[in-house]
């Protein structure tokens, strides 16, 4: 059975972290702000207007589900390209008070609903998601482009672990699955088997087994071809391709067991976001 997304833990995150993330930008000197990030070719400004449109466009997508639409945007120039660039054009002062107003905007929009508010469809251009989803990706976006944001200024890039927690079973149940469907691995799986597990909290555990045609993630206590094990926060940057599995495992941060081939063949099957 899927994990149930805590709706208002993760808007508590989404506020704390989306803070943090605006504090930080408004502080960056102009050489920071066009310097480079580790999501090429995007600039800082860049990341920070990612981060901001995406927040507008969730807003506006789950406005449309509540009132029962799950119309795209309408035809026309990339409204994400044309967002971010308005955001990255401007100064980071001004990009910081656009993060704050589009994180109170979202919030609000959770204010008072009830289970069957939550379970309204709502557009995404990778597949339409409930209400509930949109909280925790939004924590996603902002979270990992803050750790992105952090490492762009060769600063030592923090993922809180209950931030981790929170995230980690959207990643793996619902957001993994969808983009493999999508063919957004660099190979198809042929029933590769492997297990995920959190150290600190042994009943967090998922088997992810790769077919051909889809990947089939499920919350169990069972054995895999190999079991990984390690942090909330290490396993979410694995799963979102922000570290590789090698370098996680030689430094220790990950241990694995099982066969070391599959093991190596893992980040080939992982889809990238």
């Amino acid at each position: 059975m899927p994990t149930e997304i805590d709706v208002y833990s993760c808007l508590e995150a989404i506020d704390e972290a989306s803070d943090l993330l605006a504090t930080e930008i408004q502080a960056l000197s102009a050489e920071a702000w066009n310097g480079p990030t580790n999501c090429p070719p995007w600039r800082v400004s860049d990341l920070a207007g990612h981060v901001v449109d995406s927040g507008q466009r969730f807003s506006a997508s789950i406005r449309n589900g509540l009132a029962g639409s799950v119309d795209p945007p309408p035809a026309g120039p990339d409204v994400r390209l044309t967002g971010m660039a308005a955001v990255a054009q401007r100064s980071p002062s001004m990009a910081a008070r656009a993060l704050r107003d589009v994180t109170q905007e979202f919030a609000s929009l959770y204010a008072g609903l009830d289970e069957a508010a939550l379970a309204a469809v709502c557009y995404h251009r990778r597949g339409n998601r409930p209400v509930r989803w949109y909280a925790a990706h939004r924590l996603v976006e902002v979270a990992l482009h803050s750790w992105d944001l952090q490492l762009s200024l060769q600063r030592e890039p923090l993922l809180p672990e209950h931030v981790a927690a929170l995230v980690l079973p959207t990643l793996l149940e619902s957001n993994a699955p969808l983009m493999y469907e999508l063919g957004l691995g660099q190979q198809r799986g042929h029933g590769e088997r492997y297990l995920l597990v959190v150290d600190a909290d042994p009943g967090a555990r998922w088997s992810m087994t790769f077919y051909p045609s889809q990947l089939v993630t499920v919350r169990e206590d069972s054995q895999g071809d190999v079991t990984v094990t390690g942090s909330a926060a290490d396993l979410v940057l694995l799963v979102y391709g922000r570290r590789d599995l090698s370098t996680l495992s030689e430094s220790g941060r990950l241990s694995l067991h099982g066969d070391r081939s599959l093991a190596d063949h893992l980040p080939l099957l992982l889809p990238k976001p």
